[in-house]
């Protein structure tokens, strides 16, 4: 059963998604500046310690929405902090990977402890079911935004 949706539930609808973005980024980014991590750098560090596999910088520039320069600029504040190294691609020369250090893997640990903390505790009232549907809402949607941003 198919239900139409009015402008107002969409335009509350992306209202409440943008509000929810934010403020969740907002309660970790407060906890995490208590260990000097900005937003971008601790985002960067939870995009590289996700990746199962060699991680370019072009990937993962995709990955993240973000252009090359402004992911060169992050990789390099968190290169000179000794938390990742740059180097060449086992399969390919000319490809740079991304790696976290030693030094960097306990502070990976504790940004994702932080943001499992959160998630935990905001979905603890949630039902199986509801988060699937969510993830499908998120996932259609998514999907609509990547080939959009493919055409134009």
């Amino acid at each position: 059963m198919s239900m139409t949706i009015n402008s107002e539930e969409k335009e509350n609808f992306n209202i409440e998604l943008g509000r929810l973005y934010w403020s969740w980024r907002s309660l970790i980014d407060k906890h995490l500046m208590s260990i000097g991590m900005t937003q971008s750098r601790w985002l960067t560090l939870y995009y590289i310690s996700r990746s199962s596999e060699e991680l370019s910088q072009k990937d993962l520039a995709l990955s993240m929405g973000i252009e090359g320069p402004t992911l060169v600029r992050l990789l390099d504040a968190l290169e000179s902090m000794n938390l990742i190294e740059r180097s060449e691609s086992k399969s390919d020369r000319r490809r740079k990977v991304i790696s976290i250090t030693e030094k960097g893997r306990p502070l990976v640990e504790e940004i994702k402890t932080t943001i499992n903390d959160f998630r935990d505790e905001f979905l603890s009232d949630l039902t199986k079911e509801e988060i699937s549907v969510c993830l499908t809402v998120f996932k259609h949607i998514g999907l609509k935004v990547s080939s959009y941003k493919k055409v134009n």
